[in-house]
């Protein structure tokens, strides 16, 4: 085998074919085999983004995972280490100055073995796009490069924003606090990051697909929307009732819908109910527009009208949709009415560089009768 080895492959790719393989040590009671995860073992980053003195380290280790464990053993880790720089330097690899740099270095790992990943929430929309999309196409065999939509300086912001709001929070609410975040690409619909829960690198629930919430207020817009869309009814200027209202149910029940502010102005403008959020003014608005409407209006936005229950409450957001559902509507409205579906993927091709899939699509648009302008 190591004749026929030698014979067809070079002495580079059988090196990278070991350090692919090669054991570096234990994440709880997960074997870590390969550099690309000893990298994020250790150092919590990709294999690209080390150091030079963090992949000697990497080196290092491969001659006991055990012996020079950096975290039970740091002494030896780094004189291990050390020792790897001096031979990179001795052999022409690295100059006299790096070398003095790089040994003057702390070990720089973890504060404890970790394999959790980054985006885990953004990989999770990733990885179910391939398998729609792909499906039975995939050779595993064969290997895919997949380009994404991410932007890894905006997932970067709103990790720290969201660990930062969740600790900020926790300090007036308690502990019992989640978070989501889903940023798009208003024309195209591409996702550039996301968010899954109060803490990003966690690959748990993710919220921000899976997360199903009534929306409230995030309703109304369609609902002015829907008013726009008929300019010789509706403009920005025209008076909306804000009277008490009273509804009732099939069953005998009333529902009597009130502003935040327990107070009621007579008529206010369009713009004005929607500019502060007026919830009776938005409830008379929707009745006298027809929810069958108004339901049409969420549908064109990309909301299956199947997740709408019609009733009146539903003017205010009684309904429950997910972060990502919410921020397909809101793309749509972004966009001037172009509906891009969102996506996470870009392209797909094959090792051979055969394309798979790519999301170059037209997005679909309101028609003009529906659209305000």
């Amino acid at each position: 085998m190591a004749i026929l080895l030698d014979y067809r492959y070079s002495k580079d790719r059988i090196l990278e074919a070991y350090l692919n393989e090669v054991y570096l040590g234990q994440a709880g009671g997960q074997a870590v085999y390969g550099f690309p995860l000893g990298a994020r073992l250790y150092f919590g980053r990709p294999i690209e983004e080390l150091t030079i003195d963090q992949l000697a380290l990497l080196v290092g280790v491969v001659k006991g995972p055990s012996y020079y464990n950096p975290w039970r053993y740091p002494e030896r880790a780094m004189e291990r280490r050390d020792l790897i720089l001096r031979m990179m330097m001795e052999n022409g690899f690295i100059t006299g100055d790096q070398y003095a740099t790089a040994a003057g270095r702390k070990l720089g790992i973890q504060k404890s073995p970790s394999l959790s990943s980054r985006q885990p929430a953004y990989f999770e929309q990733l990885a179910q796009e391939i398998r729609e999309k792909i499906g039975s196409d995939f050779n595993p065999d064969g290997g895919l490069r997949v380009f994404s939509t991410l932007d890894p300086l905006s997932q970067s912001l709103i990790d720290k924003s969201v660990v930062n709001q969740v600790k900020a929070l926790k300090k007036v609410a308690g502990d019992e606090l989640e978070a989501a975040v889903v940023i798009v690409d208003r024309q195209s619909g591409e996702i550039r990051a996301m968010v899954g829960g109060a803490r990003p690198g966690f690959a748990g629930f993710n919220r921000a697909m899976n997360g199903s919430r009534q929306i409230g207020s995030l309703s109304k817009p369609p609902v002015y929307l829907t008013a726009l869309s008929e300019p010789d009814k509706y403009n920005l200027a025209t008076p909306i009732e804000d009277k008490p209202i009273v509804l009732k149910g099939d069953q005998g029940s009333e529902w009597k819908p009130r502003n935040y502010d327990r107070k009621f102005r007579g008529q206010v403008p369009l713009m004005v109910a929607l500019a502060n959020s007026y919830n009776v003014p938005t409830v008379n608005l929707g009745l006298a527009l027809g929810l069958n409407n108004v339901i049409d209006t969420f549908d064109e936005l990309g909301v299956s009208p199947s997740q709408i229950t019609r009733v009146p409450s539903l003017l205010l957001g009684a309904f429950t949709l997910t972060p990502m559902e919410v921020t397909q509507m809101y793309q749509t409205i972004g966009s001037v009415g172009r509906k891009a579906e969102l996506t996470a993927l870009r392209a797909v091709v094959t090792g051979e560089g055969r394309c798979c899939t790519a999301t170059g699509r037209s997005p679909a648009r309101l028609s003009p009768s529906r659209r305000a302008g």
